[in-house]
């Protein structure tokens, strides 16, 4: 459960950090 915690925040993080390049 926690590496699927860990491999779903690198992807939100990574979705995230598209966003900000965007702004």
């Amino acid at each position: 459960a926690i590496d699927e915690i860990k491999e779903t925040n690198k992807t939100f993080g990574k979705i995230a950090g598209l966003k900000t390049e965007k702004n």
